[in-house]
């Protein structure tokens, strides 16, 4: 099964304009998939809020005051095989290595999407899918750096892919931040959620 890491991010956040990351990243092939539903109480629910509005830039409660209504949320991370948080250096040394460390290599997409379902509760579905990058020609990777240093400062997908096991969170059409740990947050849901059901796993051939 092929899946096209940028047509599924443009479907889910429609915020990539002008930056085609199929060239890229290129196909992504579906190693295997599991999915976890859970809700939570608004009493939890506003207490993960107050959890994602201290620890990220972009804050959760500024897109739910520019769009009321909208009560549809998404966090997406990249957690690397590698543990490399990627930092110092310049942006675009930045860049070659996140594209280096996604080249020819399998990685962990999770994906946490979340919408009320009445006035106490929220119903939330988390996915970790195990993907694996096509090979990146060595020849490309400083060009793509320097598409990549463009688009993070077009105000696009801000530095896009430079999560190591961070969290990017994703409010609405716009709007976008990296810098949440994923394991403390991970933490926090287990003690707040009731899980609905069993994870279901999904090998795929």
């Amino acid at each position: 099964m092929i899946w096209n890491f940028a047509t599924e991010c443009q479907k889910k956040v429609g915020i990539i304009r002008e930056l085609d990351l199929k060239n890229i990243l290129g196909n992504v092939c579906i190693l295997e998939k599991m999915t976890v539903p859970f809700t939570l109480s608004s009493t939890a629910l506003r207490e993960v809020t107050t959890y994602l509005q201290q620890r990220i830039t972009f804050q959760l409660y500024e897109a739910q005051k520019q769009r009321p209504k909208e009560s549809f949320w998404a966090v997406y991370t990249v957690i690397f095989k590698k543990r490399s948080f990627l930092e110092g250096g310049s942006l675009h040394s930045v860049c070659a290595d996140t594209i280096r460390l996604w080249s020819g290599e399998s990685h962990r997409v999770l994906t946490m999407m979340g919408k009320s379902q009445s006035g106490s509760l929220t119903k939330f579905r988390l996915s970790i899918t195990k993907v694996k990058f096509s090979h990146i020609p060595n020849e490309k990777i400083s060009f793509l750096a320097d598409s990549l240093v463009q688009e993070s400062l077009s105000g696009g997908y801000r530095s896009f892919g430079m999560l190591g096991h961070y969290i990017r969170h994703v409010a609405g059409p716009t709007g976008g931040c990296e810098g949440l740990p994923l394991l403390p947050l991970m933490n926090f849901l287990q003690k707040h959620s009731n899980t609905e059901s069993a994870v279901a796993k999904e090998k795929i051939n």
